[in-house]
Formats: C-alpha cells, sequence, structure tokens
C-alpha cells in the first residue's frame, strides 16, 4: 500500500509540473496579445516572488514570471543577473541549484519525509564529511538553498551552460582526442525536449584522469553550444541550435532573449520557440559503447493526446486507455525507448527509431503491445538506463505507478 501511494503521489507532483509548464506557456501567449495584462502579471509577479527570492529580480519580473521557476524551482539567488555574468564569462558560480545526484538521501531516512528536505540534509552531511565533489543537475527541490552548498573547502560547480531544466541524468558521447565533448540530456516533464551540448574545448587525453576533476569539468563543461531534438516523421532527426545565432531564438516574438547566458537559462522557453518534438517525459540516456548510439527512455505522459496541446507524432505515436480495475489512465501510459544514431557526435542531423514499446504481455499487440513483449521481458514505464561499462548489456531500470502487480517489472537487460 505505501509503495502504491507514494506512485500516486509522484504522479501527482509530476502533473503538477506539467501543469506549471502550460501555465508559462499561457502567460507567454497573453503576454504577446496584451501589454497591459504582462504589466499585471509584473506588479503580481513581484508581490508573491518577493518572499521567495528575499528581494527582486534585477530583471523585470514579468519575464521571470514566464519562465518555469516562477513558483520556486530554481530560487537560490535572488536574481539571475550574477548567473548571467558568469555564463557568458565562461565561469560557473556556487548556488542556485536545483536538485542533486549522488548523494545519500537514504541515510536521511529518520529526520525529514520530504524529499527536497532528505536532499538537503543529504548535501549537509556530504560537505560535513568533506567527500568528494558532486556534480548537481536536477530535478525539482526547492528547499536546496545556497546555504546548504556555499562551502568555500568544498566548492560546488554548477553547469548553466548544458541548460536549465528538469535534468534527469547527462549521459556523453565517447571522448575522441582533438574533438568536443557532447553530452545528451532529457528534461524530465510531460512534453519537454530532449538535448545535446557541444563542448568549446576538444578533448584532450591526459583528462581522463585530471588531478583537478571540479578544473576540468569546468574546462568543457563551462562553455559550448546547446542544441534541441527535432524529430521528423521520416526517421530523420535535426539538431537546432539554441543560441543568438539561431534567428528564430534572437527574434522570438514571445520572450526577448538579450544573451546566449538567458538561453542557456530560460532554455524551455528557447526549445519551445524553435518548435521542436515535445517528449513524453525524457529521462535517462544512454550511449552504446560499442555503436555510438543514443538511447533515451520516454517514461510515461498522461498529457499525450490524439489532437490536443501534445498531441501524438511520429517519436510519441500511442495514446491509449489502461483501465485496472476502477482506475483509468490515459495518454502513453506505459512510456517507450527511443535511439538516436549519428554519424558523428557532433552532427546537426541524426537517424532515429523507437527501440522497444513498453507495455504488459496482454495488452492490445495492435495498439499497446508494438514489440510484441511476452511474460519474460514485458515492462512499463522506463527510467534508468545504462550500459554496463564490463559487458556493455544495457540495463533497464523501471518507475512504475501502473504495472505494479507483477515483480518482474523492475530492472531490464
Amino acid at each position: 500500500m505505501g509503495a502504491r501511494w507514494r506512485h500516486q503521489l509522484g504522479d501527482a507532483v509530476d502533473q503538477l509540473q506539467g501543469r506549471e509548464h502550460q501555465f508559462t506557456r499561457i502567460l507567454v501567449g497573453l503576454q504577446r496579445l496584451c501589454v497591459a495584462f504582462a504589466t499585471a502579471v509584473n506588479q503580481i509577479s513581484a508581490a508573491l516572488l518577493e518572499p521567495v527570492h528575499g528581494k527582486r529580480w534585477t530583471r523585470t519580473v514579468t519575464q521571470q514570471a514566464l519562465q518555469p521557476s516562477a513558483v520556486g524551482r530554481f530560487d537560490a539567488h535572488p536574481g539571475i543577473d550574477r548567473e548571467a555574468a558568469a555564463v557568458a564569462a565562461g565561469s560557473c558560480t556556487p548556488g542556485h541549484v536545483f536538485g542533486v545526484t549522488g548523494l545519500n538521501v537514504a541515510a536521511c531516512h529518520k529526520g525529514p519525509q520530504d524529499l527536497g528536505a532528505r536532499m538537503a540534509c543529504a548535501m549537509e552531511r556530504a560537505l560535513a564529511q568533506r567527500q568528494s565533489p558532486v556534480l548537481l543537475m536536477g530535478t525539482d527541490c526547492p528547499e536546496l538553498r545556497a546555504t546548504h552548498i556555499d562551502d568555500k573547502n568544498q566548492p560546488v560547480h554548477k553547469r548553466t551552460a548544458l541548460g536549465r531544466m528538469g535534468h534527469e541524468n547527462v549521459t556523453f558521447a565517447i571522448p575522441v582526442a582533438g574533438q568536443p565533448i557532447v553530452a545528451y540530456m532529457g528534461d524530465d516533464a510531460r512534453g519537454e525536449y530532449i538535448y545535446k551540448f557541444v563542448s568549446g574545448a576538444k578533448w584532450e587525453s591526459q583528462d581522463a584522469n585530471p588531478a583537478n576533476r571540479l578544473a576540468t569539468g569546468s574546462k568543457y563543461l563551462d562553455r559550448g553550444t546547446l542544441f534541441v531534438a527535432k524529430f521528423r516523421d521520416d526517421g530523420v532527426g535535426e539538431w537546432i541550435e539554441l543560441s543568438m545565432k539561431n534567428p528564430i531564438v534572437a527574434a522570438n516574438p514571445d520572450f526577448e532573449f538579450t544573451s546566449d547566458a538567458e538561453v542557456a537559462i530560460f532554455t524551455r522557453l528557447a526549445a519551445d520557440a524553435v518548435g521542436v518534438t515535445r517528449m513524453d517525459r525524457p529521462e535517462w540516456g544512454g550511449v552504446n559503447p560499442r555503436n555510438g548510439e543514443i538511447y533515451f527512455t520516454l517514461t510515461n505522459n498522461s498529457n499525450r493526446t490524439v489532437d490536443g496541446e501534445i498531441s501524438t507524432d511520429a517519436a510519441n505515436p500511442r495514446f491509449y486507455r489502461d483501465v485496472r480495475g476502477t482506475r483509468q489512465q490515459l495518454g502513453n501510459v506505459n512510456g517507450h525507448i527511443i535511439r538516436l544514431a549519428e554519424a558523428k557526435p557532433t552532427d546537426a542531423r541524426f537517424k532515429w527509431d523507437i527501440h522497444l514499446f513498453a507495455s504488459e504481455a496482454g495488452a492490445d499487440k495492435a495498439m499497446v503491445n508494438l514489440s510484441n513483449l511476452s511474460d519474460a521481458n514485458d515492462l512499463s514505464s522506463p527510467d534508468g538506463l545504462v550500459f554496463s561499462p564490463a559487458t556493455r548489456i544495457c540495463w533497464i531500470q523501471t518507475d512504475d505507478g501502473v504495472y505494479t502487480d507483477q515483480t518482474n517489472c523492475m530492472m531490464r537487460n
């Protein structure tokens, strides 16, 4: 019963996050249609943001209110100007973190029950024990403040150049000496996007075992170019550049970008502007060490419809009804895994296909179980995905609140 309630609570939180982004898009459209309304949003948002940030942000609150962070998702700094300046200068400062990976959250189980508070607790313990620096990536963690990580003896570097979004994971292409480092990322929310980051610096093999790992990370991850994926119906995809060099971004009528730093900070709005493919909760990515192909888990999407705001498309083709007792779920209930193949990681084009449709074995094979899964290998809501460096087997971990009456719906290879 406890696990079921946790899944239902998680679904509710995901729904709220999706509604938050929908509300953001509505505000963007209203701002373009009515200047007076934008002025009102400015005044109201100032009052709402005042207690969250301690003081008003130095840019107009109207534009700040149009980002997905207006309700405190990225609230460790009182303003964005210091961050924007740091990104533009190629240096990342501690603080302004919205999630943690690599921390022993379970060790805090006797403390606060809220996940965000437990993550903050784990961070404090890690710093107190002088553990190795960790890379902070995402996702939502409003309770984690800059005060939890501002430790001069234990610096923490954020990687804003990789884009601000609901980072669930980052995976890297196989590094090649003399070529840029390439990172692939998913934005873990319904209807969000898949991204690629290409470093400005070229890989040097001696950096595989650096004396200062954070400095080496800064070398490759603080400067580069961010791209977002567009999946065409013919199985070919494009990486669309998100920068002021892209005239669509620079001249966007819905939100005025003034620098590449702002593009990195308001990543979701920049991706909206270029009209790319909205995905079914892209979470983990993994690169096949044999051939460099990239796999992304698309966990599920209850907001996917046939002809609505997030309608089905070639890369996210399923909409169906799943009935379990008195409970009914709609959309892409079980999720899928998509595969990308590039001639070179730095290429602007890629080929793609759907590697696996997650499903129950007994589901309709014409509508749901398109991969013809059996009782031996069916699964639902793929989440974690990693290739073993030793065996090169791909392991898939599920995070499912639907197909919970089967004990084998946990880990696959």
